[in-house]
């Protein structure tokens, strides 16, 4: 079933919700931020989400991001030829592509048969960033799995790097505590970072409280002085390369699996901070990539195209 509501009204624009639905899952997306505002497994909210557009309007929950996700050091990165000034709003970094990214677009577009497809033109000097990007992220259900398509066109070179900003708590999203859900992620290695959440050198995660190779509790070690600066997990990992998932997250009581998959090679885990309310698991590139030339660079060239793939795979285990 596939069905358009309004939700709202934000800057004299109507905030539509696209609902789509099958026998297991129930998804809800915004045209404001391509935002999954809500989405149902078995009749188990498993993210969370608001019923009004203002919170939305003041935080990441459940958006699309981009041009680049995570953060770049300085606002700052090379092109050939060009040194590259974007919008800094987190210190003096940028996040998540500045003051107004993605997140807070309104995106246009609709159903395509039983697909969902938005589209965001960011003209050239968007927040800072090079050449005119036409950016489309399609939202298809494919019985218990909900597949995200990201795709990037660009007339000159620039950074692309998007993610999905969803908040999973797979016990139901009203309980709004997660730190119970048992969660695995298959990194032999993170990034340690600066007071500002930059990367300053990739180590491995053995003996530390990074190691989710084997499945654990989120809250199993919250208490650690290492997380105190962060208020828990704020981390890049490296995801292992004969890794089949992303991450795996199953909450306790209701028994529902979540398992994440993407072609994307690193994944940001966010335990919610002081609300944790949600896990927020973010394939991505690593953070700053942009600035660390040894790694996946996330440079789009002029009139080439880059594709990502975002998926979340749902079934349910026997309750813990």
């Amino acid at each position: 079933m596939i069905e358009t509501q309004k939700f709202g009204t934000w800057e004299g624009k109507d905030v539509l919700a696209y609902v789509l639905k099958n026998d297991v899952l129930d998804l809800r997306v915004l045209n404001y931020g391509a935002t999954i505002q809500h989405l149902s497994f078995d009749g188990v909210s498993t993210v969370v989400g608001f019923d009004s557009i203002l919170p939305y309007t003041e935080s990441y929950y459940g958006k699309t991001i981009g041009r680049v996700s995570n953060r770049i050091h300085d606002g700052t990165f090379h092109l050939p030829g060009k040194t590259v000034k974007v919008d800094v709003n987190e210190g003096r970094n940028t996040l998540h592509g500045g003051r107004i990214g993605f997140d807070k677009r309104f995106f246009e577009g609709g159903f395509e048969g039983e697909k969902l497809v938005l589209r965001y033109l960011s003209p050239d000097g968007d927040m800072g960033f090079p050449g005119n990007l036409l950016f489309t992220v399609t939202f298809e259900l494919f019985g218990a799995s909900l597949r995200m398509t990201y795709v990037g066109k660009t007339d000159q070179d620039t950074a692309f790097a998007p993610t999905a900003h969803t908040y999973f708590n797979p016990d139901g999203a009203e309980t709004g505590y997660c730190e119970d859900c048992l969660l695995t992620i298959p990194a032999s290695r993170y990034d340690a970072v600066d007071d500002g959440l930059i990367p300053v050198k990739t180590k491995k995660v053995e003996g530390t409280v990074f190691d989710f190779r084997k499945e654990k509790a989120v809250k199993t070690d919250l208490s650690s002085p290492v997380l105190k600066a962060w208020d828990g997990y704020d981390t890049n990992y490296f995801l292992d390369p004969d890794s089949k998932e992303a991450a795996t997250v199953v909450g306790p009581k209701t028994g529902v699996r979540i398992r994440l998959r993407s072609d994307m090679k690193c994944l940001q885990f966010y335990s919610g901070g002081k609300k944790q309310d949600g896990l927020a698991l973010e394939p991505q590139f690593a953070p700053d990539s942009v600035n660390r030339p040894w790694l996946l660079q996330p440079i789009l060239r002029a009139h080439q195209e880059a594709w990502h793939e975002i998926e979340y795979d749902f079934d349910r285990v026997s309750p813990r």
